[in-house]
């Protein structure tokens, strides 16, 4: 009886904890209003504009690598000051590397008006 009452108490134990799990991988906690969803929607890697020139560059790719959308703190390494590391996580949207993918030989940032619109938006918040 004793042995039956335990397995009892630990089915509630597990049956609260997956309860538990499943409402904080449903909810976003940061909003104690309305406890809304989180809902997470896949994106292009690249805005038109961008697209249109990688399709240009490209025809590099034989002797060259041109990746799109890379992070800078993946090619570039800060020594001298680590204050303001962050500056280095953002993406540059397109790096063109040697045949071996081991030396960074361009980086290019297009001026679209996508970046033009990221700023405005930057400045409203």
């Amino acid at each position: 009886m004793y042995t039956f009452l335990i397995l009892i108490v630990f089915l509630m134990i597990i049956s609260f904890l997956a309860k538990l799990i499943d409402r904080l991988m449903c909810y976003n906690y940061f909003n104690d209003e309305n406890k809304l969803k989180t809902i997470y929607k896949k994106k292009k890697i690249m805005t038109k504009v961008e697209y249109d020139f990688y399709n240009k560059i490209k025809v590099l790719e034989p002797k060259y690598k041109v990746i799109p959308q890379i992070n800078l703190a993946a090619i570039i390494n800060k020594e001298n000051n680590n204050r303001y590391y962050t500056d280095l996580f953002r993406n540059i949207d397109f790096a063109i590397f040697d045949v071996n993918l081991q030396e960074v030989l361009l980086l290019i940032e297009l001026n679209d008006e996508t970046h033009q619109q990221k700023k405005k938006e930057k400045a409203r918040l």
